[in-house]
């Protein structure tokens, strides 16, 4: 399987020089985490005379570096512009080896998870390295922007997501008003209160969390060797299957920040007392995919809301 060094390279090599140079600064730069701030993409964009859809498309492959398809080894990469601040955030596919494909992640996913986690509250648009697939549709349709929220293909028009998912069943359909990517806090307390930055890191991400089918809150924290914390908020989907774990969307924001997986010595999750969706199976079993590579510690504490 190639490098990301290759992949991005392969990528550079079919843009114009000054482009490719353009290019790599952005993805290259200083604490790159897959967000690229709007006035940074606005600049890129008028000096290399492209609109923002444009510079998307242009930016796909490298995000698709980012992917890991450990069984697949199909990448998949994905832009969204976030509608709060007009910021592009990169996604891409992972899968884990010795896990269920149930428990893979992918590149819109990913996207729309990275954008949430840094404060947008809807995607403008979305560019994608391949046709989202079924799966993908669904999930995006969850969100705050779902029915303005232009596909961007590279040698396609765009097109609007409700256009690839006609007569969709969504949030509407089951009541829920407040979407996928609104603000969120759910005011849990931890049952057992804890100065442990990591815990806390997991509880803020549980009180953030989108659960509107099951209100079971949960959020995971997960610490690398490196010492980072990286933390994960449930994503429900009104059908239930596209749902993402807490884990999971952790482990996005671990791979964008250049944080191999093998790198997680420990996971916290916190969800909410009495969940009827219980998180504990699903965070235990990517748990056990990720020790392949080494010891991985799981705790698990409840929270519970803060008293009226």
């Amino acid at each position: 399987m190639p490098s990301k060094r290759e992949l991005l390279d392969q990528a550079l090599a079919s843009l114009p020089s000054d482009v490719a140079r353009a290019a790599l600064a952005i993805v290259e730069g200083d604490g790159f985490r897959g967000v690229i701030p709007y006035a940074e993409a606005k600049r890129a964009a008028e000096e290399m005379g492209l609109t923002m859809g444009e510079l998307m498309l242009l930016l796909v492959p490298f995000a698709t570096a980012w992917a890991e398809p450990a069984i697949s080894n199909y990448r998949v990469g994905a832009v969204a512009q976030g509608s709060t601040t007009g910021s592009l955030y990169f996604g891409a596919n992972m899968e884990f080896v010795g896990g269920a494909l149930s428990f893979t992640i992918h590149a819109e996913q990913s996207a729309c998870t990275n954008a949430w986690i840094n404060g947008e509250e809807g995607l403008s648009q979305l560019a994608v390295s391949a046709a989202p697939c079924g799966y993908c549709r669904q999930f995006l349709y969850e969100i705050t922007t779902a029915e303005k929220l232009p596909v961007l293909l590279e040698g396609k028009p765009a097109e609007l997501l409700t256009s690839l998912l006609p007569e969709a069943f969504g949030p509407a359909d089951l009541g829920v008003t407040a979407a996928l990517m609104s603000p969120a806090d759910h005011g849990l307390l931890l049952d057992n209160a804890s100065p442990d930055p990591v815990v806390a890191a997991a509880l803020a991400a549980a009180n953030a969390s989108y659960a509107p089918y099951t209100n079971g809150y949960s959020g995971v924290a997960v610490l690398a060797t490196s010492g980072e914390i990286y933390a994960g908020r449930l994503t429900e989907n009104a059908a239930y299957n596209p749902s993402m774990s807490p884990l999971e969307s952790a482990l996005t924001m671990c791979s964008l920040a250049e944080e191999a997986t093998d790198s997680v010595s420990r996971v916290v999750l916190v969800q909410v007392d009495g969940a009827i969706a219980d998180q504990t199976s699903a965070t235990a079993a990517v748990v056990d995919s990720l020790r392949r590579s080494g010891p991985v510690e799981l705790e698990v504490l409840g929270a519970h809301a803060a008293s009226p």
